[in-house]
């Protein structure tokens, strides 16, 4: 791709001209007229996502620290979640509207490409292997209440898990810093993406397809044992009442984990979002 870039300051627009050879660039027009106020304008407004982003998560944060109280295992798992998603808004987002306002292209050269390519790539990672185990968190919370209770506090069990999923995010993304995304030599020099297409397939299996499988899954189990436990329990209103302490203890540590159902569309909604 050959590209010429020209600045108009009478209708205060940018041409971007040249031809285009490469059937994975951004743009598929020889020429373009991007008028700039409304590339800055737009920008603004994509500026408020990693704003709500850095906001919204730094105060999750601040509370699992603060509050002792919040110190338990599915609470963990939010914390790192939530450091996830804050490092997304932090080292992600930005270059994302950075790349919006300039109209598409990428002028701060290839090692801050692969840069910010692996950062997206280990803080996206970490955020949805984290969604996963807290589905997983959930599932256990919601089928099996009682066993869940006594362990709801190993805190340390929940760090090792976040240790082993940023380890894993890191050895995924550290290819591309380390030489995998080796630019072609016709390659576009203000243009930032993969350029091995057999990393950028495999990494998006292992890092986003797989896990996306495994959420809906655990999550439809989810919804099932919940139908299932709101069966049984008409049912067994019914027919007679609990007769001895033990169920009755199993009832109530069952209620108290009735929530995790509703904590489970909200997560499923923040997966989406993410």
């Amino acid at each position: 791709m050959d590209l010429k870039f020209t600045k108009n300051d009478t209708d205060n627009t940018m041409n971007i001209s040249g031809s285009i050879t490469d059937s994975a660039s951004l743009y598929w027009f020889p020429q373009l007229t991007i008028p700039k106020h409304q590339l800055n304008i737009s920008g603004l407004f994509f500026l408020i996502i990693p704003t709500v982003t850095i906001l919204g998560n730094s105060m999750v944060i601040i509370a699992v620290i603060r509050f002792k109280t919040l110190h338990s295992a599915i609470n963990f798992l939010i914390f790192g979640l939530a450091v996830a998603d804050l490092l997304v808004g932090l080292f992600v987002m930005p270059y994302a509207v950075y790349v919006h306002v300039q109209g598409g292209y990428w002028f701060l050269g290839s090692m801050m490409c692969d840069i910010y390519s692996a950062s997206d790539v280990a803080c996206s990672t970490a955020s949805i292997l984290l969604l996963t185990v807290i589905s997983f968190d959930r599932y256990r919370a919601v089928t099996r209440p009682i066993s869940y209770s006594h362990k709801s506090h190993d805190t340390k069990r929940v760090i090792f898990i976040m240790a082993v999923i940023w380890v894993i995010s890191l050895a995924l993304a550290s290819p591309i810093v380390l030489g995998v995304n080796i630019r072609p030599s016709d390659a576009d020099p203000y243009e930032c993406r993969f350029y091995n297409p057999i990393f950028s397939i495999s990494s998006s299996i292992i890092s986003f397809v797989i896990p996306c499988f495994i959420v809906l899954f655990v999550y439809i189990r989810i919804m099932i044992a919940l139908r299932q436990r709101q069966k049984l329990s008409e049912k067994q209103h019914s027919s007679y009442l609990w007769p001895t302490k033990r169920l009755t203890k199993e009832t109530t540590a069952v209620s108290n984990f009735d929530y995790s159902g509703q904590k489970a569309v909200t997560e499923i909604g923040l997966f989406i979002m993410n």
